[in-house]
């Protein structure tokens, strides 16, 4: 992966954005750290299939990674990076989820300051190995939680959105009238701008619909 990005980095210059989505932490070691610091291209947002904070959770997932090796990921990619900005897809109430166990990766949430979050109550798949797992968390508990993960996530983002007041930002041209920052922020744009086009802008507020610029 970290080989095939970095000659096409190497070869297609001409690129000014790259973005990861959904990476699964486990496989990322110093060449991906490596990478990150050597081609600015590649924006300073990242996003990790974590699906939850607590290791006995992810063991019986059959998971990868531990919650440390996403601490370790997260603190290694602010070095190089110290803007770098982080997301998560979060699964809430798997079979056998306890309250402690949830409070994890709440606590790992918090820890690595991850703004970005995806969150699913989790939902039986017919085949899966999960479906036989025991005991099944109540559907309401789930639902639950995912509220208070959500809201744990909004809260994160808002303050995010604070320490972009009054600076510039270099925003993607979405449409005339949006775009996105290097960190994956949304940004109305006023005075509109030409879609493809890459502008700097001043954070002057922000609402529901993101960052104003």
């Amino acid at each position: 992966f970290c080989r095939v990005v970095r000659l096409l980095l190497e070869q297609v210059p001409e690129i000014k954005r790259l973005r990861f989505g959904s990476l699964d932490p486990a496989p990322l070691k110093d060449d991906f750290i490596d990478l990150v610091r050597d081609f600015p291209a590649i924006m300073p947002y990242f996003h990790f299939s974590i699906q939850s904070g607590d290791d006995t959770v992810l063991r019986r997932m059959g998971r990868r990674h531990k919650r440390q090796d996403v601490l370790n990921l997260i603190k290694a990619l602010k070095k190089v990076r110290p803007n770098a900005t982080f997301g998560a897809d979060l699964i809430t109430g798997f079979p056998g989820e306890t309250d402690a166990q949830f409070q994890n990766t709440l606590d790992l949430v918090k820890k690595g300051n991850i703004t970005h979050l995806h969150v699913f109550p989790y939902s039986e798949r017919p085949g899966t190995a999960a479906v036989k797992l025991k005991p099944v968390v109540p559907v309401s508990t789930r639902k639950r939680r995912a509220k208070i993960l959500r809201d744990l996530g909004q809260e994160l983002t808002r303050k995010l959105y604070q320490n972009t007041l009054d600076q510039k930002a270099t925003i993607l041209v979405e449409s005339d009238e949006k775009g996105w920052t290097e960190n994956y922020l949304p940004v109305i744009l006023n005075p509109k701008a030409e879609q493809g086009a890459i502008v700097e802008r001043i954070i002057k507020g922000y609402d529901e619909n993101g960052l104003v610029g």
